[in-house]
């Protein structure tokens, strides 16, 4: 639980990070496993960035979980949008 958990936290970091700073060129995320072949343009963050911007504030965490499954565990500051 708390892999997906953090594989949740991760891709939804780096999702507001690279749309909150477009200038940055778009990178793919290592050691990820792809859940399917990836099929839009959206640009893609390092964990390493991800992790940088968590720590210094300026990213959000959204979690998109029903509010059963965020009330029960989830990433501390993390927004539950259901």
């Amino acid at each position: 639980m708390r892999n997906y958990l953090l594989i949740l936290g991760i891709a939804a970091l780096a999702l507001v990070v690279a749309c909150a700073n477009p200038a940055k060129e778009p990178v793919v995320a290592e050691n990820v496993a792809p859940v399917e072949q990836q099929q839009d343009d959206a640009p893609r963050i390092t964990l390493a960035d991800a992790k940088k911007d968590f720590d210094e504030g300026t990213a959000v965490i959204m979690d998109v979980r029903n509010e059963a499954t965020y009330k029960q565990e989830h990433i501390k500051g993390a927004i539950n949008l259901t």
